[in-house]
């Protein structure tokens, strides 16, 4: 409201004639550098200038190489997505897989103490994993094929 009047009074070349409409202008102008940092100190910038991670609980491959858990990013937005996270237990090498989930789909996600929503297991193949969802996501019948050297993953039908 502040800044809209100032607007008009600026707009219409509008010049306090007497002491009292200065004061009274110097005081909004006051007003309105005050409320500035106070306003910019409680915007929420999770999801739109900070990720917002949602995880399931870290599990490590049947052959020991990987630590991995499911990330579901800024979940309940426009700008979600899922990715795979492992972690080397080796090298301590952290990576990052994109997976094709829609979570723009999921209404409702339970968040409990112990979350497995995703089981990787190994194949005869070196570093090549089959992601499959558990029972207790939302989509539990999601399969992906993982190639951890390529860093990507395709759906299995």
């Amino acid at each position: 409201m502040l800044i809209t009047l100032s607007i008009i009074l600026l707009f219409k070349g509008w010049i306090p004639s007497s002491p009292w409409r200065i004061v009274a202008v110097s005081i909004m102008i006051l007003c309105m550098l005050s409320l500035s940092p106070t306003l910019f100190k409680y915007v929420d910038t999770n999801g739109w200038l900070e990720e917002e991670v949602t995880t399931d609980t870290l599990q490590i491959t049947s052959d020991n190489t990987y630590e991995y858990q499911l990330e579901l990013i800024n979940l309940f937005q426009k700008n979600s997505y899922a990715r795979l996270y492992l972690k080397s237990t080796s090298t301590d090498e952290e990576i990052r897989i994109p997976l094709d989930i829609p979570l723009k789909e999921i209404v409702v996600l339970f968040v409990e103490k112990n979350n497995h929503w995703i089981m990787l297991e190994a194949t005869s193949e070196a570093d090549i994993y089959i992601l499959h969802t558990s029972s207790k996501f939302p989509f539990p019948d999601e399969k992906f094929e993982v190639d951890v050297k390529k860093r990507e993953a395709v759906k299995v039908q």
